[in-house]
């Protein structure tokens, strides 16, 4: 699931390059650089070697406190707003039917 996520917000990214016109572009290009750099690269960079360590030493435990517990809120917090990109990205936009946004003028 962590892979195929990753894969997918990945993948959302990249593909902006080609829908750069539609939609929410930023929107989708932040959510999933944020997903990809706030849940795969802080695990696989800093969180997963301290949790490897944290198994082989019962003396590392202070160190857990000080170092992978703020970094474990930081990755949540990442995750919350890559999601919240994605969704308010992916969500219909609310359309005004006034005349200035060429909606409702007809012209013979």
């Amino acid at each position: 699931m962590f892979v195929a996520a990753t894969t997918v917000a990945a993948a959302v990214a990249i593909a902006t390059a080609w829908t750069w016109g539609q939609g929410s572009p930023w929107l989708r290009l932040s959510g999933g650089t944020l997903f990809v750099l706030g849940n795969f690269l802080l695990t696989a960079a800093y969180i997963d070697p301290r949790s490897r360590r944290l198994a082989d030493s019962e003396t590392f435990w202070p160190t857990v406190l000080d170092e992978w517990v703020p970094a474990n809120h930081v990755r949540a917090l990442a995750c919350t707003a890559s999601c919240i990109l994605l969704v308010v990205a992916s969500s219909p936009r609310r359309r005004s039917h006034s005349p200035r946004n060429g909606l409702a003028v007809a012209r013979a």
